[in-house]
C-alpha cells in the first residue's frame, strides 16, 4: 500500500517539475523573442549609419564631377 502513495507523489513531483521547465522555457522564448528584434533593430542603424557616412564619402571625392554635372 505505502508503495502506491509513493508512486503517486513521484508522479505528481514530475509533473510539477515538468510544468515548470516549460513555464522557464515560455519566458526565455519570450525574452530571446525580444532580444532579437532589438538587435536586428540596431543592425539597421548601424547599416543606416554606415550607409549615409559611405554616400558622404563618395560625394566629397567626387565633389567635382558632381558639380560639372549641375552646370
Amino acid at each position: 500500500m505505502r508503495r502506491s502513495n509513493a508512486t503517486g507523489y513521484v508522479m505528481i513531483l514530475t509533473l510539477l517539475c515538468l510544468s515548470l521547465v516549460g513555464m522557464a522555457i515560455v519566458i526565455l522564448a519570450a525574452v530571446n523573442s525580444d532580444m532579437v528584434f532589438e538587435s536586428n533593430r540596431a543592425y539597421a542603424e548601424a547599416s543606416h549609419r554606415n550607409l549615409t557616412a559611405s554616400a558622404l564619402a563618395w560625394a566629397d571625392q567626387n565633389r567635382d564631377k558632381l558639380s560639372e554635372t549641375k552646370e
